[in-house]
């Protein structure tokens, strides 16, 4: 036995009871913690349009690996309450809806002997296995079933015994997120955030229906490609480095260099996370996987940086690994922006519907931060 450091008394389980060798059920460790299947289609993200009723999921890193919603044949969904896994990447999701997948997606449900998930166990799973493959690097063949069927993950047991704590799981889950509510309680409280209250000239916006137009990308936006530089090349330091990644809003490393590229700009990965769009506040240096972009004829601000990088965003779905959003491709492409009655881009519009969905947002936090603290007082 091995203990943490709250004392807790932790045992190594094998990470699957189960797997799928083309298709054959072996039955690998009777105490391993999970069944691995592969998923009941894999299904080309280019064969599909974003804009259907079921979650896409596919080995992105961030929103919970949905890379959109899809209509397909529902016959290939694979049942919610399970975990996701992408291979490659070792991206681990819990899906509490059912959802279809793109390729090299595994599907985790628990080990029958176990009972079922529920979202708290799944979280709690879902970090140490995280922690288990902090070590392994994209591309290594022992994502295969029968290789991550093998690696240990270390779970608390019940003092004394030799059997899962899945009890302590979900009160260990459930004590982080009352911490992190309290924590965004303070915050909204001292930062004044509490005020969510739409004004009538705010709701008028939220209602408007603006008119949308196509516009060329050369045409509205100053477009460069990123410079090379390699991890060996990189030295240890302050600057901003934008690579090719879904998430930390496009950060992979500070660098000694010098920065090549100014602040107040809009970074889009064309090569590996295709389409992932980030504002960039401060000066930086972008990887050559990047196309950097300014508004050509205006000074951009943060709030219209977040409606641009959102239809951004929408328009790269049509691109992907093996038909890249370079700079050529890039400029040639179009974006459908709203303008005003003069069929020039309305930019105040953009700015006033930004302030508004951040509005929207605090409020949605702060119902759920309150729904959760009047359910922990019910408790006590």
């Amino acid at each position: 036995m091995i203990k943490t450091k709250k004392q807790r008394e932790v045992k190594p389980f094998k990470f699957a009871a189960i797997y799928f060798n083309h298709g054959d059920e072996v039955r690998y460790n009777e105490f391993g913690i999970f069944k691995i299947r592969s998923t009941r289609k894999a299904i080309n993200a280019i064969d599909v349009t974003f804009n259907g009723k079921y979650p896409y999921v596919s080995r992105g890193e961030k929103n919970n690996g949905i890379r959109g919603y899809i209509n397909y044949d529902e016959q290939y969904l694979n049942p919610g309450n399970t975990i996701s896994f992408g291979q490659d990447t070792a991206t681990i999701f819990f899906q509490e809806k059912a959802y279809f997948t793109g390729n090299r997606i595994l599907v985790l449900d628990l080990n029958p002997k176990y009972g079922s998930l529920n979202k708290r166990i799944a979280l709690y799973l879902i970090t140490i296995a995280k922690k288990a493959f902090a070590n392994y690097r994209w591309g290594q063949q022992s994502f295969a079933p029968k290789d991550i069927a093998k690696v240990d993950l270390y779970l608390p047991v019940i003092p004394g015994t030799s059997d899962l704590d899945f009890k302590y799981m979900e009160d260990r889950v459930k004590e982080l997120e009352q911490d992190r509510v309290k924590e965004l309680d303070n915050y909204l409280t001292v930062s004044g955030l509490n005020d969510y209250e739409l004004t009538d000239e705010e709701r008028i916006t939220l209602k408007y229906q603006p008119k949308y137009k196509e516009f060329l990308f050369s045409n509205v936006f100053d477009i460069k490609k990123g410079k090379r530089l390699t991890k060996a090349q990189q030295t240890e330091g302050k600057t901003l480095f934008i690579g090719s990644t879904s998430i930390n809003h496009g950060e992979t490393a500070r660098i000694g260099q010098e920065p090549i590229f100014k602040g107040n700009a809009i970074t889009v990965c064309y090569n590996g996370s295709v389409g992932e769009t980030f504002y960039q506040e401060e000066d930086f240096w972008a990887s050559d996987d990047i196309n950097v972009i300014r508004l050509k004829n205006k000074e951009l601000t943060p709030l219209i940086a977040n409606y641009l990088s959102a239809l951004i965003r929408k328009a790269s779905k049509k691109y992907g690994y093996t038909y890249k959003w370079n700079l050529a491709r890039m400029k040639t492409s179009t974006l459908s922006l709203p303008v005003d009655s003069n069929n020039h881009i309305d930019f105040d519009y953009m700015e006033r519907y930004i302030k508004v969905i951040q509005k929207l947002t605090i409020k949605g936090v702060v119902e759920y931060k309150d729904k959760v603290i009047e359910k922990t007082k019910e408790i006590i």
